[in-house]
């Protein structure tokens, strides 16, 4: 059963277990220049929402976000990441049960017939039973590669939003915010020298700082920059 649905009977198929991150969550989201977006996600019924932008933007952490709010007042939630290999179409049966719908990395299902046709199938589901439903991809809608033109057409039903990249002082924000929440104290500097001597993209800073989180515990030290240079 897929631990991020709630309160409704699953297919045997659907034994993969799917796990929200506990940290993702609004209010420890970085807005930056999205703030548009998020509003939309969070304060709308829009029953159809498209997000789209690289890596590291937040796609997936707005996502989880939509989909813990959702939990916390008893509404049945889906959340299925489509570059996990491990699903297949059989995925999206029973998902207009659900009150929402969340789909990450929906260019995955992009050129492949069968993929097309259960999305295809999902999204009229979805709009019967006025299920909600909010995609993240790497692209627009238009630069997806579908090759079922009325699946192309559907992802535009609702609003699309592009989400941008955060700027480095936004980045300082969410690695001290992230760091803060894990019980760190990550002073300026040491943000400062991760930020410029490491890959520049969220996911990748997050990373970093868990594996430098580990070490510190080991260690028994603070992140200082003397010791960060050391671990890098």
């Amino acid at each position: 059963m897929v631990a991020s649905r709630m309160s409704v009977s699953m297919p045997e198929q659907m034994s993969l277990s799917i796990q929200l991150l506990d940290n993702a969550r609004f209010d420890n989201y970085v807005v930056g220049h999205n703030e548009t977006a998020v509003y939309s996600i969070k304060n709308t019924m829009e029953q159809y929402v498209f997000l789209w932008g690289s890596s590291g933007c937040g796609k997936t952490h707005l996502l989880q976000s939509l989909c813990h709010a959702y939990s916390q007042t008893n509404l049945k939630i889906s959340y299925l990441p489509l570059n996990n290999m491990m699903l297949t179409p059989s995925a999206f049966e029973n998902l207009e049960l659900m009150d929402l719908v969340c789909l990450d990395n929906i260019e995955f299902a992009a050129g492949n017939p069968m993929w097309e046709e259960e999305l295809f199938n999902l999204y009229n589901r979805l709009r019967d039973a006025d299920t909600r439903l909010v995609v993240a991809a790497e692209k627009s809608p238009t630069g997806l590669d579908f090759k079922l033109p009325d699946l192309a057409s559907r992802m535009c039903w609702g609003p699309v939003y592009h989400l941008k990249t955060l700027n480095d002082d936004e980045k300082k924000t969410a690695l001290q915010q992230r760091a803060k929440n894990r019980g760190l104290d990550l002073d300026d500097n040491v943000v400062d020298y991760l930020i410029k001597r490491s890959s520049r993209d969220m996911q990748s800073l997050f990373d970093l700082l868990d594996k430098l989180d580990k070490a510190s515990l080991v260690a028994k030290r603070k992140l200082t920059v003397p010791f960060v240079r050391e671990l890098l």
